[in-house]
């Protein structure tokens, strides 16, 4: 059962490996067997890993989320479990950052209308997230809370140059 879910899974993500980040598409490819822990397993439990920040700044990462959905959409006509786990993925290899570093609390935050646009992507991409795991949600629904997310998106890169944010915060 786990060979035919990674090769499901490697299948997805060849497929769209034109599409999606590198970094993404890495995360999601699955990895030899070697009976030794993957690279990231925690195996003390009080140890945190450290995700390192994907590469570029907020503006290519929210160029990535961009491009990727799309993708993710086409893949949900054929398989909306792997177009859940590609938005998973997306999530966090791309908003979870964003949120991180630009949210409420964030390390580089930079104020209420930032918070406030990074709010409402989130709620976009958990939305998308809960009509991807319901089969009756048509197409057309889940076509219209992407553009909702793309439109919060655009609010997130206004809020940042009205900020005084560079595209590739928040490396300096």
């Amino acid at each position: 059962m786990k060979t035919n879910a990674l090769m499901l899974l490697a299948i997805t993500a060849a497929a769209c490996a034109d599409e999606m980040p590198r970094d993404v598409r890495e995360a999601t490819a699955p990895a030899a067997d070697t009976g030794a822990p993957a690279p990231d397993t925690v195996t003390d439990p009080f140890t945190v890993p450290v995700v390192p920040l994907p590469p570029g700044g907020y503006v290519s990462w929210i160029s990535d989320i961009r491009e990727t959905l799309p993708s993710i959409l086409e893949q949900a006509e054929q398989d909306r479990g792997e177009a859940q786990d590609a938005l998973q993925q997306l999530y966090l290899a791309r908003q979870q950052p964003l949120r991180e570093q630009f949210g409420k609390g964030g390390e580089a935050a930079t104020g209420d209308e930032m918070d406030a646009a990074i709010e409402r992507v989130e709620e976009h991409f958990d939305e998308l997230m809960r009509q991807l795991a319901e089969v009756a949600v048509p197409a057309e629904r889940l076509e219209e809370t992407a553009a909702e997310l793309q439109l919060a998106l655009t609010d997130v890169e206004t809020a940042g140059t009205a900020a005084g944010l560079p595209p590739e915060a928040p490396r300096r």
